[in-house]
């Protein structure tokens, strides 16, 4: 029961890290445009921020999938 508990709750810190960097990665793209950034990647930037997002969303997923059983 504890390391079910102890897995869950990595499970949710990975959760809300993942989308924290898709965040700060939305927020990069965005600062970047603004100041019209020579050397800015856009296109690897938003997919690295869709990739993070994603990844939150199957840690989550995965938790949801340990409590339930």
């Amino acid at each position: 029961m504890f390391s079910t508990a102890v897995a869950f709750a990595c499970l949710v810190v990975l959760r809300w890290l993942f989308w924290a960097t898709a965040a700060l990665l939305v927020v990069l793209l965005v600062v970047q445009f603004l100041r019209g950034d020579a050397d800015a990647r856009p296109l690897a930037t938003a997919a690295m921020a869709a990739a993070m997002a994603a990844l939150g969303w199957i840690f989550g997923a995965a938790g949801r999938r340990l409590i339930a059983r």
